[in-house]
């Protein structure tokens, strides 16, 4: 069991958008995976600044457990099984090193076959 470490500075708050942030990064630096295409709404916000992933889903439960769903495409030839065990764990392991927080699920939602390069 890890030890609770408390400061008395205050709080510190880790909004949902920056575990999206962390888990776009790790799509970005793996290859042959892209975040699914977004919908007609999240384009709208992006062009009013708003950024918001469309294929990234974090959700806390009432116990206060984070998962987090993400939607991806794949490019033709990667072998889906592997890179999906991949993806869970760098961002299991991206998420935990960066915010502290133990992840309860990492989904990964295959939503298309890309063209290959």
């Amino acid at each position: 069991m890890r030890e609770e470490q408390k400061v008395d500075y205050g709080s510190i708050q880790i909004h949902k958008k920056v575990l999206a942030d962390i888990v776009l990064s790790v799509i970005h630096e793996t290859d042959g995976v892209t975040l699914a295409p977004q919908s007609l709404f999240s384009n709208l916000l992006k062009v009013l600044g708003r950024r918001i992933y469309s294929g990234i889903v974090v959700s806390i439960d009432k116990d206060n457990d984070v998962c987090i769903e993400v939607r991806i495409c794949v490019r033709y030839g990667v072998n889906i099984p592997d890179v999906s065990r991949h993806l869970q764990d760098t961002i299991r392991d991206s998420v935990e090193k960066t915010t502290d927080i133990n992840l309860k699920d990492v989904h990964i939602n295959i939503q298309g076959i890309e063209g290959g390069a």
